[in-house]
Order: C-alpha cells, then sequence, then structure tokens
C-alpha cells in the first residue's frame, strides 16, 4: 500500500466541503435543528445542532461527485467512509451528491457496527493528490437512508434494499 498521507485539497474544501455545510445547516433548520456549534476544530465534526426536541447532535458531511454517487445508488452494494473517519463523534454522516439534491444518512449506530470492516481503496481523490490506496470503512447501502429533493423541493425518503 501507498503510504502517501492525502494532502489537504483547499479548492476540493471550497467547491465541496463548504457547499455541503451551507446545504446541511439549510436541511437541519428546514426540520426544527437549532444550530450550536459549526467550528470543526471546537467539535471535531461538521456541526452540531440541537434537535426540535433539545437534544444535542453532531454530524459529518461529504460530497460525491455524481457519477460515483449515482454508481452506488444503482450498482455498490457498499458505501466507502474514509477510514479517519473512525474516531469521527456524530450522530448521522451525510453523504451528498454533488449537486446537493440527494443524498445518503448513515446513522451512528450503523457505522459503529461496520466500521472495523475496512476495505483498500486505490483512487485519485483530486489533483493535488496522487494516486493512493486508502482504507475506507465499508458500510451495506441497504442500512443508509437515502434521501431525493422532489418536485416541491422537499427531500423524500426512499429504500436502497
Amino acid at each position: 500500500m501507498n503510504k502517501i498521507k492525502r494532502k489537504f485539497d483547499y479548492l476540493a474544501y471550497n467547491q465541496f466541503d463548504k457547499s455541503a455545510k451551507i446545504e446541511l445547516k439549510k436541511y437541519l433548520e428546514r426540520h426544527g435543528f437549532k444550530l450550536v456549534d459549526d467550528s470543526e476544530k471546537k467539535a471535531k465534526v461538521d456541526a452540531v445542532y440541537f434537535s426540535p426536541q433539545g437534544k444535542e447532535m453532531r454530524f459529518e458531511n461529504e460530497v460525491r461527485i455524481s457519477s460515483t454517487f449515482e454508481r452506488i445508488i444503482s450498482q455498490f452494494p457498499t458505501v466507502h467512509i474514509p477510514s479517519r473517519k473512525y474516531v469521527s463523534n456524530f450522530d448521522t454522516y451525510f453523504v451528498w451528491k454533488e449537486g446537493f439534491q440527494e443524498f445518503l444518512a448513515i446513522d451512528k449506530k450503523v457505522f459503529l457496527k461496520h466500521r472495523d470492516k475496512q476495505v483498500d481503496i486505490t483512487c485519485k481523490a483530486s489533483t493535488i493528490n496522487p494516486e493512493i490506496t486508502e482504507k475506507f470503512i465499508d458500510i451495506p447501502k441497504g442500512e443508509c437512508r437515502y434521501f431525493k429533493k422532489n418536485a416541491k423541493g422537499k427531500f423524500r425518503s426512499y429504500s436502497l434494499k
């Protein structure tokens, strides 16, 4: 396995991750959540919210390019989550499709159940990173919740089983 550590890609961060945080915030606030702290450095997650019931909840985000997300939905049996997220303290992990019209939600319970099942994947994640082999946590797609925006602009849940 290539031991190159992936460099932080500011271009990809600005193109995808910042936008994902904005979309997550909009989605959660539409569902009655109140922002507590969106500082990654303090929270070690993408956002911390109070649920409508007053429970503190933590969220992680990532974005997949459209073609990869579509293959996850139509072909792949699993969703790969970077192994560096192994120690993340979140309640729900969001995997957005580029464009933010669809997402997968992975509950902490599902993540914890599968986080020790890891696979090596060789990929070229961005223009500044060479092709590297990384470990990914292998989550069965059928244990994720899939959401897609309908014609009215509201996210609707669909089964992946």
